[in-house]
């Protein structure tokens, strides 16, 4: 692992590589501004969506909301300007969800997943990322071994910050943050290397045995049931893909943010 101190940062940029194959994860930043967090890729045409934390603020009483959303208003022409392409594969956009409750302070927000044969030799890489100045951490996490998959799970705590075991996350290097927005609350990530079998995500095999030359590398998201929300790199099909086509209608709304529970 390589992370920090532990001590806070203003923001974090992580990417998962793995040294004897040099092959890299998609590259992700984390900031904060005001009461609120947000979570965005580094890489361009990525960049057309975003995961907003919007917390408790005296200035928007009520509008404290989870949501995966588009971060442009023209998303599939951004995204193949750049070079990329995109999918919705019926998935409503803005995608709310509120979590999972871990203790009277702290919610498990998001999960970073990145199996070990999306870095093996002959996979892809996602580009070489660039540092990002306003990050005050910049962390290579290591590629899981054979069989195993690396998670990098996002806490939002009240009082202090979540740690788990915080014993065995320190002596690991296996912490994050926190990052600590304007009401004072704490943003957390914690990086495990777990069996793939222990804890599948809940898209499975998106790849469905297509040849690595007819699949790119990308990031597929859903929802768990018990409320946070997955980020998965997959190999994904290139025909899963399409370009922007202007007569395309735009993606169906998601609806109003759920309640609190």
């Amino acid at each position: 692992m390589a992370t920090s101190s532990m001590n806070g940062e203003r923001a974090i940029e992580f990417v998962i590589h793995g040294l004897e194959s040099n092959v890299a994860g998609y590259a992700s930043l984390i900031e904060c501004s005001t009461t609120s967090f947000y979570i965005k890729w580094t890489y361009k045409p990525m960049q057309t969506v975003k995961v907003s934390l919007h917390c408790p603020d005296p200035q928007h009483v009520g509008m404290e909301h989870f949501r995966l959303d588009f971060d442009h208003a023209d998303p599939a022409g951004k995204a193949t300007a750049a070079g990329g392409a995109w999918a919705i594969d019926g998935l409503q956009l803005p995608l709310y969800f509120l979590g999972r409750r871990v203790n009277k302070r702290t919610m498990h927000i998001v999960r970073f997943s990145a199996e070990w044969d999306m870095f093996t030799k002959g996979v892809p890489s996602a580009p070489k990322p660039s540092p990002k100045q306003k990050a005050t951490l910049h962390a290579r996490i290591d590629a899981p071994a054979e069989s195993k998959v690396t998670h990098v799970d996002l806490y939002l705590s009240n009082v202090r910050p979540y740690w788990g075991n915080e014993t065995k996350i320190r002596r690991d290097n296996a912490g994050m943050g926190p990052l600590v927005n304007s009401a004072g609350q704490y943003l957390t990530a914690i990086i495990y290397q777990h069996r793939v079998t222990e804890y599948p995500d809940p898209l499975g095999d998106v790849r469905k045995g297509a040849p690595l030359d007819q699949c790119v590398r990308g990031v597929a998201s859903t929802l768990d049931p018990s409320g946070f929300l997955w980020m998965c790199e997959k190999m994904i099909p290139r025909s899963e893909f399409h370009s922007f086509d202007p007569s395309s209608p735009p993606p169906p709304p998601g609806g109003a943010p759920p309640s609190s529970p």
